[in-house]
């Protein structure tokens, strides 16, 4: 009878394990809801491939891109890597031209003209920057280029530099240009003295038989004259490549105002989990000065702060100028909330937002005699990274062209069998634990039973 008992323990045990391994492995492709197909842009030999990812892609898939997998028409798993994507930029240095000053001429009623002279052996200039002290202004300047003085050339027209210090930290000096190189260079300045309001005022009082009898108040003008310190020539000097991510434009799913809290206005944007590192607010309101956070979750429950910073925009003539976007460090939020803080000011208008960020590529080895097509399949519930030795095979190989690969239209995996939740108790480590208590007390029982018959035995037997 005990034989018998230690036998049924051990086949349970063995039964259970086995129930519990087989329920570790799970059939090809039943963990990914979608996957896509890749197909190459371009007929090229170069044995990498690249398909930068997209917004469905980014929607599903994990922080770490663990829950993805390439595979082949047969079936067979490539290895792939996800990469931040870079690019290079030349870095343009700004160089003061040498220069001097040849003339000051009145012009008209209002407006003066510098003329400049450019040294020889100086690269053409781009940009003049006007020096002044004078603050609280809004000037037009037109540039010109000439060679003999006599014959000028309109190189920028209307350009507007101003100074808004004394209200929002709001200034520009500098007038762009493009053109041929010149000997000389025009700057003209429009509205060169303007008449403004004095904050004094004159009181003026009339008497009669030493009697007050009346009394005036008198806004006084001042005449205030634009100075200028000096007129700088600044050309753009191309340095050096410089790497850096490479910045895409993302669209949102969804944005919406949720209303005010308190006085603030509060705005929900839903995103496709793009890598994210700028969102720049879209207004059609101009004069305002607004501090705004801005902060993320994927529950709609557990915000987390992003950022907080503050946008502005300010009419000067016919253009508005200012600073609408924020910038933080890359996230992957389903949802994020804008909050603009407006004190005790009235609202702006919020049309929507246009966010930015990184972009990321997966490359991959591609098969010599490719079976079309291949298909990557992502967004499975949970899965580890693999393995590949593919970094250290794509360093030493030192590739710098790439074949191009783009993603098809979105496809429901037939195969797809969701995980079903099951009770952690019944699961396979805590079931393989139980089966081992379960024999330990088997085999307990029957040493104890074993050792009461020895003792029940007559003396020497």
């Amino acid at each position: 009878m005990s034989n018998k008992l230690f036998c049924a323990a051990l086949l349970s045990l063995l039964g259970i394990s086995g129930v519990a391994a087989t329920e570790n492995q799970t059939p090809w492709g039943v963990e990914f809801p979608e996957f896509r197909q890749l197909t190459p842009t371009v007929n090229d030999a170069s044995p990498v491939g690249l398909a930068e990812l997209d917004a469905p892609v980014y929607d599903r898939a994990a922080m770490n891109f663990s829950n993805m997998r390439l595979y082949d028409s047969a079936e067979m798993e490539i290895p792939f890597l996800v990469r931040l994507e870079t690019e290079k930029q030349l870095i343009f240095i700004p160089t003061e031209c040498r220069s001097k000053i040849e003339s000051l001429n009145k012009v008209g009623d209002n407006s003066y003209e510098v003329v400049i002279e450019l040294k020889d052996d100086e690269p053409t200039p781009v940009e003049a920057d006007i020096q002044t002290p004078s603050l609280d202004y809004a000037k037009k300047v037109n540039v010109y280029g000439s060679n003999d003085r006599r014959n000028w050339q309109m190189l920028k027209q209307d350009a507007e530099i101003f100074d808004y210090s004394s209200i929002i930290n709001l200034k520009n000096t500098a007038v762009t240009f493009t053109g041929s190189r010149f000997k000389y260079y025009k700057v003209r300045i429009d509205s060169f003295s303007e008449h403004k309001v004095s904050p004094y005022s004159e009181l003026v009082t009339q008497k009669r038989q030493g009697q007050e009898f009346s009394s005036t108040e008198k806004t006084m003008q001042l005449n205030d004259t634009f100075r200028i310190d000096g007129i700088r020539l600044i050309a753009r000097i191309s340095r050096q490549a410089l790497i850096q991510n490479k910045k895409v434009n993302y669209d949102v799913a969804d944005f919406k105002a949720d209303g005010k809290i308190n006085k603030d206005d509060v705005f929900t944007i839903t995103t496709f989990r793009q890598p994210l590192t700028e969102i720049t607010v879209l207004s059609d309101s101009v004069n305002f000065y607004r501090r705004v956070r801005l902060s993320g979750c994927d529950d709609q429950k557990n915000w987390r702060q992003v950022a907080e910073s503050t946008i502005c925009m300010v009419t000067i003539g016919n253009k508005p100028r200012g600073e609408m976007k924020l910038n933080f460090p890359e996230h992957r939020f389903k949802y994020y909330r804008l909050t603009i803080i407006n004190g005790d000011s009235p609202s702006i208008n919020i049309s929507g937002v246009k966010p930015g960020g990184n972009s990321y590529a997966m490359l991959f080895i591609v098969p010599k005699a490719p079976m079309q097509p291949l298909r990557l399949y992502y967004g499975a519930a949970a899965m580890s990274s693999p393995v590949y030795d593919l970094t250290a095979v794509l360093n030493k190989a030192n590739i710098e062209n790439y074949r191009r690969f783009m993603f098809g239209k979105v496809e429901s995996n037939p195969l797809y069998q969701p995980r079903k939740q099951k009770d952690p108790l019944l699961g396979g480590k805590y079931l393989f634990l139980g089966a081992i208590g379960l024999m330990v007390i088997i085999l307990g029982w029957l040493l104890v039973r074993g050792v009461k018959k020895i003792e029940s035995l007559p003396d020497g037997q």
